[in-house]
């Protein structure tokens, strides 16, 4: 009776991980579901159109580079007609264990005219999502870069090695959130020291950097070796948000960048963290972007 007793407390919480584990790739496909309509909604109606119905209330749009809320934004901008087509698809996508925060990369593609064949433009998205109060997933943040490449769409969708599990202490979301932007700061602080945009030590080892006009660099070793050339780096936090479990969020400022001739540009970041270890934040995705 002992040795049953035990075998079923042992199924039983095998079954409750299989059950969060199946919540959690459910919620993960469904936001990349959404991902992939709002894109198909762009294409089908108009820009402005697709960005009301899928950002958030609170979601951010970068202009020039300041943070703006993105629905007055689209609200305010004049829905004309246009032949341009915007195309883009997701290649990787991510969730917190708690199943209400994530985020999606993957390629865009510019074309003058939808009849074109060739895009005229080309580079990366990152979008970051929140399953709202209604059960919706909904844009926070969305912000490219452009970089020349032969992009074949793909319908299949990495994610990554590390998944979240839910922890058994409960977890402030207010301090760690306090947290996360005190961190952001202090990173911050020793970037602008250095005028550098990265510090290795502060990266996953499933860490990627998107920069304008470069290929994507993926992985702690990789990043190691990477070097910002002559650029050099001012950046400023504006705020930040984090998934319901606490171990999924993404920060976000502007970046003062000076290029080699002298010449400074008005950019913005993004950095998605996580809580790989279920403790410590390690950043999986930090993209910089001009608007």
């Amino acid at each position: 009776m002992k040795i049953t007793g035990f075998l079923l407390v042992i199924f039983s919480l095998l079954s409750i991980v299989s059950t969060a584990q199946i919540k959690q790739e459910s919620g993960l496909q469904a936001m990349i579901n959404v991902e992939r309509a709002f894109a198909a909604y762009a294409q089908q109606t108009s820009m402005r159109q697709a960005f009301l119905k899928f950002m958030a209330p609170n979601g951010i749009k970068f202009q020039k580079g300041e943070a703006v809320n993105a629905i007055q934004l689209f609200e305010t901008t004049p829905d004309t007609e246009s032949n341009d087509l915007l195309a883009w698809w997701p290649i990787f996508a991510d969730i917190a264990s708690s199943g209400d925060f994530g985020y999606t990369y993957g390629p865009w593609q510019y074309f003058t005219s939808k009849t074109d064949s060739l895009p005229t433009a080309t580079g990366l998205f990152s979008s970051v999502w929140q399953k709202q109060a209604n059960g919706e997933w909904k844009n926070l943040m969305d912000l490219g870069t452009s970089y020349k490449n032969s992009f074949k769409k793909s319908v299949e969708v990495a994610s990554s090695k590390t998944v979240l599990k839910k922890q058994s202490e409960k977890v402030s979301k207010a301090e760690a959130r306090a947290a996360l932007i005190a961190l952001d700061k202090k990173y911050i602080a020793e970037l602008n020291q250095k005028a550098t945009s990265f510090i290795a030590e502060y990266y996953s080892m499933e860490g990627r950097i998107h920069r304008p006009n470069e290929a994507p660099v993926t992985g702690l070793n990789e990043l190691e070796k990477y070097q910002d050339g002559s650029k050099t780096f001012i950046f400023n936090h504006l705020n930040a948000e984090i998934s319901e479990a606490a171990d999924m969020a993404y920060t976000y400022g502007k970046v003062a960048v000076t290029l080699p001739s002298g010449r400074i540009i008005n950019a913005n970041y993004i950095r998605i963290w996580k809580k790989e270890d279920g403790k410590i934040w390690k950043i999986v995705l930090d993209v910089i972007g001009m608007s």
